[in-house]
This record gives C-alpha cells, sequence and structure tokens, in this order.
C-alpha cells in the first residue's frame, strides 16, 4: 500500500510539471537608430529605440558609450545627448519581463565645426578713471555652444569665464592712467576662436581736493580825513557790521561769518593807539581757483561815545577776492586787500584786510 501512494504521488508531480508553461529563454529585439550620424561637437543627439519581445519589454537603457543616459519602461523608448568629442558610439540595451536582454549600437561620425563664434566687448563705466573699479562684459553666440571667454588687458590674461554672462571684474589697482588695449577671446566647442578688442582712455585719478582753511583778518582802519565840522585831532566812532562769505562760482555761499559789531575808534596814525586786529576762519573751504571770499561792509560814524545814534554812513561796500589771488597766501605772506570808502560828510578811512590760507 505504502509503495502504490508513492507511485502516485510521483505520477502527480510529473503530470503537473507538465502542464507548467516552459521558461522564456528568448531574447528580446532592439533597433537603435539617432537622429544626425554625422554631428558635430555639442549638438543636441537623439535617440530612439524599437524594442519588441515575445511577452513583453520591461526597459531600455541607453548609453553614451559606457556611461548610462538614461532608463525608459514605457515606449516611445528615447532619450537625447550632447554630443561629446570623445565619444562616437551609443548603444540601446532591450530586457524582457524574464530578464533577457538584447543589445543595439549604433556609431556617429564628428562633423568638424569650422564656425567661429562671435563676440562683442564692452566695459563699464565706459568713462574710466585711473583707480577706480570697472568689469568687462562678453557677448558671446556659436552655432553649437560657446565653451568660455577669457580676458586680457595689453596682452596678460586678466581671466576666464566659462558661464553666460561672461564677466570679469577689474580692481582699482588695474585701471591704470592711459590708453589700455582690452582683449576678450570666446572659444567654442569645436576649438575656434575670436577676439573682440576694446581701447579705453583712462584719465589720471585727479588730484586729491585740498580742504584749507582761510583765514579773513581786520587788519586796520585808519582816518584819513575827517569833515570840517570836527576836530582834526580826534578819534573817529565808528560801528557797523563785518560779514564774509566764501562762495562758488555761481555764489552759492559755502560759509559765512559775521564778524562782531564794529565798535571802534579809528583815528591818524599819530593819534591813536594799535589797531587791534579781528579775524575769521573758514574751515574746510575747498582749493578751488572757482570759489571767493566777498567780504561786505557796513560802517557807520557814530555820534559821540555812548550814544548809539548813526550819523555819518559810509554805505555799503563789497570786496571780491578770488581764490585763486590766494593761492600763494599763507600766514607769513598774507593777501592785502585795502579799500578807501568815504561819507558824504568827508569823513574818509581805509580799511585794510589780510587774507590767508593753512592746511
Amino acid at each position: 500500500m505504502k509503495k502504490l501512494l508513492q507511485n502516485t504521488l510521483l505520477f502527480g508531480l510529473i503530470a503537473l510539471a507538465a502542464c507548467q508553461p516552459p521558461a522564456d529563454t528568448t531574447p528580446p529585439t532592439v533597433t537603435l537608430s539617432l537622429s544626425n550620424a554625422t554631428p558635430k561637437v555639442g549638438a543636441e543627439l537623439a535617440l530612439r529605440a524599437e524594442a519588441t519581445d515575445n511577452v513583453g519589454i520591461k526597459q531600455v537603457e541607453f548609453f553614451a558609450g559606457e556611461t548610462s543616459l538614461s532608463l525608459d519602461s514605457e515606449a516611445p523608448y528615447q532619450t537625447t545627448a550632447q554630443v561629446n568629442a570623445n565619444v562616437t558610439t551609443y548603444k540601446a540595451v532591450a530586457t524582457d519581463i524574464a530578464g533577457n536582454t538584447s543589445e543595439s549600437v549604433s556609431t556617429i561620425t564628428i562633423a568638424k565645426d569650422t564656425t567661429p563664434p562671435e563676440v562683442s566687448l564692452s566695459i563699464s563705466p565706459s568713462v574710466l578713471i585711473a583707480g577706480t573699479p570697472a568689469t568687462l562684459t562678453a557677448v558671446a553666440t556659436d552655432n553649437t555652444a560657446v565653451t568660455q571667454v577669457e580676458f586680457f588687458a595689453n596682452a596678460i590674461s586678466l581671466g576666464t569665464d566659462t558661464t553666460q554672462p561672461f564677466e570679469q571684474a577689474l580692481t582699482a589697482a588695474q585701471i591704470i592712467a592711459g590708453e589700455t588695449l582690452f582683449r576678450a577671446v570666446a572659444t567654442d566647442t569645436g576649438n575656434n576662436t575670436t577676439a573682440a578688442n576694446l581701447t579705453v582712455t583712462i584719465a589720471p585719478a585727479p588730484a586729491p581736493t585740498q580742504n584749507l582753511n582761510y583765514t579773513v583778518r581786520l587788519k586796520d582802519i585808519e582816518v584819513l580825513a575827517k569833515s570840517t565840522d570836527e576836530d582834526p585831532n580826534e578819534g573817529l566812532q565808528l560801528d557797523g557790521v563785518l560779514s564774509t562769505q566764501l562762495q562758488d562760482v555761481g555764489s552759492a555761499i559755502l560759509a559765512s561769518h559775521e564778524f562782531i559789531n564794529i565798535s571802534q575808534v579809528a583815528a591818524p596814525l599819530s593819534l591813536r593807539s594799535p589797531f587791534v586786529a579781528r579775524e575769521e576762519i573758514f574751515e574746510g573751504g575747498a582749493n578751488s581757483p572757482t570759489n571767493k571770499i566777498l567780504i561786505t561792509m557796513n560802517l557807520f560814524e557814530r555820534d559821540g561815545v555812548g550814544i548809539t545814534s548813526q550819523r555819518n554812513s559810509f554805505g555799503q561796500q563789497e570786496i571780491n577776492v578770488n581764490a585763486q589771488a590766494l593761492k600763494q597766501a599763507v600766514v607769513s605772506n598774507p593777501f592785502v586787500s585795502e579799500t578807501i570808502i568815504e561819507t558824504s560828510e568827508g569823513d574818509k578811512i581805509k580799511v585794510v584786510f589780510e587774507i590767508f590760507k593753512s592746511l
């Protein structure tokens, strides 16, 4: 009985095995086609595979040389690649559901690219002054692709840029007064080159502005004559205001000062003690020949000491001194301004100013 059961089980397994389909050992078929058999370096190449199988296609993998490009599991099986000068063989490997594989290989002949790129060069700012930073910018195009732009100044390489926008920063030390020939050399994927030149005249850096202090000193007031109704041996009591301004060429006021009110006894030199000078200082006046110093005088004869009423007016007087006249004026060699003014009654005085500059 036991042997009968064993025989029955054995015949059953044989019968079951006979009912199973045979294993799939049939590989798929695949054909690779390329969009261009003679592309140029840098061009885009389209790869397309036609794949069939007795059961079904699982995937198609594409290769450039031995480097995998992509996997595609659905028809149409396709991908793209950028043509590289070092790769001329492309492959499609089809895999079916059972794991069987087939491959198709296609080769290309790389066409030599003889078309050079186009390039133009500009600089910003367009007007250059020595010692100020700038930027070179190149606009480069090509029938395939531009791989780099190298920048030069008077045949000395400044640097290379491989990505758009193609630019080269220039430091202040690289911007030197005089004529400079800048150049941009563009190179494409076929190793063709084109150069663009730009000649720029760089202005010298301006001399640093020298800020000065101007001193305006009321040096002396001397009586030259008195009206006939006054004692010639007495001093002349003056009152009024002296104001000074530093102005630019357009008469805009850069700085302004007023002397304290004058209350001064002026007399002939033989009859008075030394005059007490008064002065005002303009700090930081620009050393420009277009600047000027304007002194305005409003003086009156006062009718007696302690009496505020004003009697005889000398009128408003102005003194203009161009800063160019002060070029050599220093405290030891000041610019001297002497102005004689008089009243309608015959009073006459000489007003002396000294103007000088110091750093």
